[in-house]
């Protein structure tokens, strides 16, 4: 797959997570939330999400002890593209859009957020070259308000994982439902991010928001 094609891939993978894995994750987002909310971060002026969302920064919700015990890596390693990298970043928060919320339409990494990064010492503009894929475990809700994809409906089901390039835009409309509309949200990364070793924003630097996984289906 060249850039263009990574870029822009889609792909959705019915019953990547059981009912009762889903609801797992869905009790600890609630019970949890209000601690996580609580979390001091300093961009929210910029940010253009609320609630759970706006901590992906802040907290990685891989490191909570029950929904770790899932294995969600492990099970991301027999999806593709993600089958033969040895190993990956990830960071991963959650989404409760309750009634009258949404996502506004976004792309994860597009073209001017990859391009006209500067050297932290140097001052040398680099363009990011490690490759990302975002995705999306729809938990619980109502399905009828899926996920638009590049302007079209998607209309999700529980437990379905949904892979996106970073490219690819996206958006959850309005719930207009009582019932929340939850689900949990990864950005994967075959590798850190250029000049890791003096960034502060790396993954490697940034432990509370990114994660690395060996894959274990590997035979050294």
């Amino acid at each position: 797959m060249d850039s263009i094609e990574r870029r822009n891939y889609v792909r959705n993978q019915r019953g990547f997570l059981t009912p009762r894995e889903c609801q797992t994750i869905h009790e600890e987002f609630l019970l949890r939330e209000e601690e996580v909310l609580a979390i001091p971060q300093g961009r929210l002026k910029e940010d253009i999400y609320s609630g759970l969302t706006r901590q992906h920064r802040v907290y990685n919700w891989l490191s909570n002890p029950r929904i770790s015990r899932l294995g969600i890596p492990t099970k991301i390693f027999q999806q593709e593209p993600f089958i033969g990298w040895k190993g990956c970043w990830i960071q991963c928060w959650g989404n409760i859009l309750r009634q009258g919320e949404n996502l506004p339409e976004h792309c994860h990494r597009g073209d001017k957020d990859r391009q006209g990064h500067k050297h932290p010492t140097t001052g040398e503009l680099f363009e990011e070259t490690n490759t990302l894929y975002a995705c999306n475990v729809f938990l619980s809700g109502h399905t009828d308000t899926g996920t638009t994809i590049r302007g079209t409906l998607h209309e999700n089901e529980v437990g379905e994982l949904t892979i996106f390039g970073e490219n690819v835009l996206h958006q959850v409309k309005t719930n207009f439902h009582q019932e929340p509309r939850v689900s949990l949200a990864m950005d994967i990364y075959e590798e850190d991010f250029n000049y890791a070793e003096v960034r502060k924003d790396s993954c490697k630097n940034t432990p509370f928001r990114y994660i690395w996984y060996d894959n274990p289906y590997l035979i050294d």
